[in-house]
């Protein structure tokens, strides 16, 4: 079997510049670029299992870019996940990168960078899906394919049966919750 490894292009005006914010302001490094002439064309920076491909090949695309980066924590909790992501938006803040709210369906960090493109961290799902009172959330790490258990009960599907279960579809670093019928003996 062979793996696939993707990264994702960002458009930006200037890759020097841009170079400079991913590795100062986010803590990335910049493994390599190719220049002619003197100028910066195309340039990868990583972080972490995150690598990024910023071009100023096509100048029309630019600052149209959308990342979802989805953090791996240990212990997989609700509040591990939080912890490590208000100490990103901490670090972040204290490097001067423009760190904001925002909401696609549930709570998110987002970093635009100095051409528009947006870096969307993912909170734990809190209020996206409920029955009753007790909140299900995605609580298998990402880049691992399959059903996750109930937050609560920790049931898992069984062999044959439709999973009633939160079902992840997960590629690269983005992970997608699709919400199906949750098990009736939750408690």
């Amino acid at each position: 079997m062979t793996d696939w490894f993707a990264r994702p292009v960002l458009h930006v005006t200037d890759v020097d510049a841009s170079i400079r914010f991913y590795v100062d302001r986010l803590g990335f490094s910049n493994p390599w670029r190719f220049e002619e002439d003197g100028k910066t064309f195309v340039a990868q920076v990583e972080r972490q299992g995150c690598a990024l491909i910023l071009s100023s090949h096509w100048p029309e695309k630019v600052g149209k870019g959308l990342m979802f980066i989805s953090l791996n924590v240990e212990p997989e909790t609700h509040e591990a996940a939080v912890a490590a992501l208000d100490a990103l938006r901490t670090e972040l803040e204290a490097k001067g990168a423009p760190v904001k709210d925002g909401r696609w369906g549930y709570r998110l960090l987002v970093v635009d960078d100095p051409d528009g493109n947006q870096l969307f961290f993912n909170y734990p799902n809190e209020t996206a899906s409920k029955r009753g009172n007790r909140p299900f959330e995605l609580t298998s790490p990402v880049r691992r394919l399959g059903v996750s258990r109930c937050q609560y009960c920790k049931l898992a599907p069984k062999s044959g049966v439709p999973p009633p279960f939160i079902v992840a579809i997960q590629a690269c670093n983005f992970s997608l919750p699709i919400f199906q019928n949750f098990p009736q003996d939750c408690r």
